[in-house]
C-alpha cells in the first residue's frame, strides 16, 4: 500500500523542510506520529460515544468496554510503536558525535513519539467509551504506566542495531526469570528470619540493579566488555523505569506523604509523577549516551 497517497500535502512539505533543515527531527518521524495521534484522538473522542452508545446506567457493559476497546487500543498502539521502532532500525544514524544536550533532545523526541502513538487511549477515557469512574481510574493507571514504559522504548533506537531481535527477546525473558528466581529464594527464607524478608524484596531488587549497573559501567569504561556485558546493559535499560520508582517508594513512600501526615492531593501526585519522569529521562540520557559511545569502539571478544 502506498501511504504517500493519503498523506496531506502540507505535511509532505513540512516533512521535506525538516529533512533539509532539522534532520534529527525528521528522523524521529514525529510529525507523522503527531498526525496519527491527533486524527485518531479526534475520531475516537467525537465518535466513541456513538459506537458505545449506552444512554442508561443499567445498560452499561463496562467489562466488555474495557476488555474490547481499551485493551485492543493498547494492542494497536503497541503495533504502531513496533512499526516506529522498525523505521528507526532502518536508519543508520551515528549519534556518537552529538553533545549531551542534543542527545537528550533526540531522546525526548523519541519519548514524545511513543507517547503520541498511545495518546488515542486517552480519548477512550474522556470521550465516553468508559463510563464508570472505577474503569476510568483503571485506564488512567494504565496510561501512567505507559509514561514509564515508554522510557526504555525511547532508548532502543540508540542500541537496537547492536542486537538481534531474538537476542533482545531472550534478554528480556531471562531478566524476568531472574527476578522470579530472586523472589522465590526470598520466599523460601521468609519464615526462617524474624519478621520475614519479603518486605525487603524491593531493597534486594535495588541492590541487584546497583551491582549489575556498577559491573556494566566498569566493563564499558575499561572497554573490556563482551556481548554478554552489552546484554546486561540492555537489561538495565529495560528495568530502569521499574527500579527507580521502586527505590523512591521503598525509601520514602512518596505517595503517602507520611512526613506531612496527610494524603496527597491528585494535583500533587501528578506533579511528583511527571517530575520523576522528566528526571528519569535525563538520567536515561546520561546512561544511554555512555553505553552508546562506548559501543562505537570494539571491546574484547
Amino acid at each position: 500500500m502506498n501511504f504517500d497517497k493519503i498523506k496531506p500535502e502540507f505535511l509532505k512539505k513540512l516533512d521535506q523542510h525538516l529533512l533539509l533543515h532539522y534532520p534529527a527531527v525528521w528522523h524521529s518521524k514525529i510529525i507523522w506520529a503527531a498526525f496519527y495521534a491527533i486524527t485518531a484522538f479526534t475520531g475516537i473522542y467525537f465518535l466513541g460515544d456513538y459506537v458505545d452508545s449506552e444512554p442508561y446506567i443499567n445498560q452499561y457493559q463496562e467489562s466488555s468496554d474495557f476488555g474490547w476497546f481499551f485493551s485492543v487500543g493498547i494492542f494497536l498502539s503497541g503495533l504502531m510503536v513496533i512499526y516506529w521502532l522498525y523505521l528507526q532500525f532502518q536508519q543508520k544514524i551515528d549519534y556518537s558525535k552529538l553533545s549531551f544536550g542534543k542527545f537528550l533532545g533526540v531522546l525526548f523526541l523519541n519519548y514524545a513519539n511513543i507517547i503520541l502513538l498511545f495518546l488515542p487511549l486517552v480519548a477512550l477515557i474522556t470521550g465516553g467509551v468508559l463510563d464508570l469512574e472505577h474503569d476510568q481510574n483503571t485506564a488512567w493507571g494504565s496510561w501512567h504506566a505507559v509514561l514509564y514504559g515508554a522510557m526504555p522504548l525511547s532508548a532502543l533506537p540508540f542500541v537496537i542495531r547492536q542486537f538481534k531481535l531474538i537476542e533482545m527477546i531472550l534478554t528480556a525473558f531471562f531478566g524476568f526469570v531472574y527476578c522470579l528466581m530472586i523472589a522465590l529464594v526470598v520466599l523460601l527464607f521468609n519464615d526462617s528470619i524474624s519478621g520475614g524478608v519479603m518486605k525487603q524484596l524491593p531493597f534486594i531488587y535495588i541492590l541487584n540493579f546497583v551491582a549489575i549497573g556498577a559491573f556494566v559501567v566498569f566493563k564499558f569504561n575499561a572497554k573490556v566488555y563482551t556481548q554478554q556485558t552489552k546484554r546486561l546493559g540492555f537489561l538495565l535499560l529495560l528495568t530502569y523505569p521499574i527500579v527507580v520508582p521502586l527505590s523512591f517508594f521503598y525509601i520514602g513512600d512518596i505517595l503517602t506523604w507520611g512526613y506531612y501526615g496527610r494524603g496527597p492531593k491528585m494535583s500533587e501526585a501528578l506533579i511528583v509523577g511527571y517530575a520523576m519522569v522528566a528526571l528519569m529521562l535525563v538520567a536515561y540520557a546520561v546512561f544511554t549516551r555512555f553505553i552508546y559511545r562506548q559501543m562505537m569502539f570494539p571491546g574484547k571478544k
